[in-house]
């Protein structure tokens, strides 16, 4: 049905009938609550176009086809586009599609959200990232060793940056950025949300995730960024998350 072109990366293919390229080694990234409007009132994931505009940067840079997925004109409160009852929205529909036509060539899903930071008794609350995963007791392996991988590399890259301050700025008052970062080292925590959440009996539902585990097959991530996280702590993490995916899918 293919004709492999053997380019070095085995990036594409072409159709035998339509001769149109099909993209390989593609990482499909969706962020279903992108569609923001008010400065004040927070109607949508507020990083979450950045962040995802971010990993595709990285994974381009690596040689990998990224494909972004972002809603444009549906509000959250509308319908929440990581539910099921939200399938027949047109960016579920066109979701749908790129699941199907690209699914033997998609190394993998993420789906791409951020969290406002709150200060509370949750630790979560204070991370960076953490990851969210409704298969219950199955979370992927895929998923705890990229978790393992991104704090071993973070504790590494935050002292380096804690360091590098440190040695620029030699005061015995500390910064706001200097905080962050001995924060960040004493406090390094990621984490997986399985249901139910906060004590409830609420499970977390990703309807985007099951439709892609489930009915296509394909291995899938859901990431939260926190939204008062530092420009270059965001840019390292989809570097990291790139650098990993290029390494081991």
């Amino acid at each position: 049905m293919y004709n492999n072109p053997k380019t070095k990366n085995n990036i594409t293919l072409y159709h035998n009938k339509t001769k149109t390229k099909i993209k390989k080694n593609i990482v499909l990234i969706s962020s279903p609550h992108t569609f923001c409007v008010s400065k004040n009132v927070r109607d949508c994931d507020k990083i979450a176009r950045i962040a995802s505009k971010c990993l595709k940067k990285h994974l381009s840079d690596l040689n990998l086809n990224p494909i972004l997925k972002l809603n444009d004109n549906l509000f959250r409160f509308e319908c929440d586009l990581n539910r099921y009852k939200c399938r027949n929205t047109n960016f579920r529909k066109n979701l749908k599609k790129t699941f199907k036509k690209y699914k033997k060539f998609i190394l993998i899903h993420i789906d791409i959200h951020s969290f406002p930071n709150m200060l509370t008794n949750h630790k979560t609350y204070n991370q960076d990232i953490y990851f969210i995963d409704d298969s219950k007791n199955n979370i992927p392996l895929y998923t705890l060793r990229l978790m393992r991988y991104l704090e071993n590399e973070m504790i590494i890259f935050y002292n380096l940056k804690l360091k590098q301050y440190i040695d620029l700025n030699k005061t015995q008052i500390m910064s706001e950025e200097e905080i962050y970062l001995r924060t960040k080292l004493s406090n390094l925590n990621y984490k997986i949300f399985l249901g139910p959440i906060y004590g409830t009996n609420y499970y977390v539902q990703n309807d985007i995730q099951d439709e892609a585990r489930i009915q296509h097959g394909l291995k899938t991530i859901l990431i939260e960024f926190n939204e008062s996280i530092r420009n270059y702590a965001l840019d390292q993490l989809c570097k990291l998350i790139s650098k990993w995916i290029h390494e081991n899918l």
